[in-house]
């Protein structure tokens, strides 16, 4: 799982995404990260420890003024997850507001 953090912190790989620094070896999940600069700058280090999986990324754009998309849940922190990840014991928005009136 991915988590927002410091560089310093990474004990596996890391994205970076403008200046939010995320730790972490894999996403299994769509996750949407709202960027409100017209550009968006990316840089991803991979740990140095092999992996059966191939390194993949997928991304696309929409525009942030516009709720999320159709089946999304927008978090406090104003990144989009998807609704089958409300409740599901991951903190999948990094401020918890996903696992908020789960009980």
């Amino acid at each position: 799982m991915i988590s927002e953090k410091s560089i310093k912190g990474c004990e596996h790989g890391w994205w970076k995404i403008n200046e939010l620094m995320y730790c972490g070896y894999y996403i299994d999940h769509q996750t949407i990260f709202r960027v409100a600069n017209l550009v968006v700058n990316m840089e991803f280090q991979c740990s140095s420890k092999l992996s059966e999986q191939p390194f993949l990324v997928e991304y696309g754009s929409y525009n942030i003024s516009q709720p999320c998309p159709f089946g999304s849940f927008e978090c406090h922190s104003g990144l989009c997850i998807q609704q089958i990840q409300l409740c599901d014991g991951i903190n999948d928005c990094f401020d918890e507001s996903d696992e908020l009136f789960c009980g």
